[in-house]
């Protein structure tokens, strides 16, 4: 490239140049400690004056949010008789996938539920499908594929919820587990939906379900790795969704706070009444419920997971001025493994 053609500078396009001066706007007005002050001080004046126009408009939107969402649904396919459903899920072997295996066959009775897993799961009814499977592996998953739709059919589930986590500080990571956690948390999804996507096109019939976390919307210490993955399949499923509009294949993502399942042993939360644990049945229920309803969803729980998305949107002083008093980076220190990849748990009777 010529000096010259370097030295020419395109003008910067219009909505640019406004996008930049309302950013410069907003920041001194939100955030400069000169500025910010007497800006929140005269607007809480103005709002003193309009606060009942406000609160009625404020009420009028909230109201309306659920008309909204009946008027723009798209299409859904709610279940009502499980005999032809085949749901294939990973990692059923332990875990919130075991109870919602137990749910899924026991309960609802499906015609299948497969399980992969390293694993087999123990206890479960008749109808439940082992196939012993890496999902790291893109082979072994395209084999076992191919012999879950010749010897039970094809899927009418799929749900992503094997997983794995190291609770280490990335300077103390190899790349033997970074690419682990990237390859079982991230790729396997790749992998498996590449497999199952085109059966549910043809049959314009199925539902993708992403278990993700609430670190799928926030970071933490210890966890870089993992909240990499599921930032990853989060955004994996929004895209998805997006390319499905107008189709009956749907998908959902699940952001769960922290489980007590064996997955982050030792690990407990500062303040339980606010961040309190899940229990891997209130989980695996949502899981049930989510197939069931036939639509898209985006599922957080507890209450507190909802706080994800707001933080993202506060200057990181403030926001690490939360995590530091919630105690949310001190948590993985007390980290001692994960239980349930290292040992599959007895099914549900």
């Amino acid at each position: 490239m010529s000096s010259n053609s370097l030295a020419t500078k395109k003008p910067t396009p219009a909505p640019e140049r406004f996008d930049k001066a309302l950013m410069s706007v907003l920041h001194a007005l939100l955030l400069n400690p000169y500025i910010a002050p007497a800006f929140w001080l005269f607007s809480a004046l103005g709002l003193t004056v309009l606060s009942p126009l406000l609160l009625w408009g404020a009420c009028a939107v909230g109201g309306s949010m659920s008309l909204l969402r009946v008027l723009f649904k798209g299409p859904r396919t709610p279940i009502r008789d499980w005999s032809d459903e085949i749901i294939l899920i990973t990692g059923g072997s332990h875990g919130i996938g075991a109870i919602a295996v137990e749910t899924f066959s026991r309960e609802k009775k499906a015609k299948a539920v497969v399980v992969l897993d390293l694993h087999p799961p123990e206890g479960v009814a008749s109808n439940v499908k082992f196939y012993k499977c890496n999902v790291a592996n893109k082979d072994e998953v395209h084999d076992v594929a191919a012999r879950i739709i010749s010897e039970v059919g094809h899927p009418t589930a799929l749900i992503n919820n094997a997983g794995v986590v190291n609770g280490k500080k990335l300077v103390d990571l190899n790349l033997v587990e970074i690419e682990r956690t990237i390859a079982v948390n991230v790729l396997a999804h790749f992998y498996l939906i590449k497999e199952f996507l085109p059966g549910f096109i043809r049959a314009n019939r199925g539902h993708i379900v992403t278990i993700a976390s609430v670190l799928a919307t926030i970071g933490s210490a210890h966890v870089t790795d993992y909240c990499a993955s599921k930032f990853a399949v989060a955004g994996l499923n929004d895209s998805l969704r997006q390319e499905l509009k107008g189709t009956n294949v749907h998908t959902s993502c699940i952001y769960p706070g922290l489980i007590d399942s064996g997955m982050f042993q030792g690990v407990d939360h500062k303040m339980p009444w606010i961040t309190p644990p899940l229990t891997p049945e209130r989980v695996a229920a949502e899981i049930v419920r989510t197939v069931q309803l036939g639509r898209s969803r985006s599922v957080r729980l507890p209450l507190y997971t909802y706080s994800g998305p707001i933080m993202q949107l506060l200057p990181i002083e403030i926001s690490d001025f939360i995590r530091k008093v919630m105690g949310s980076n001190d948590e993985m220190g007390h980290f001692k493994g994960s239980l349930s990849a290292a040992k599959p748990v007895r099914a549900v009777e």
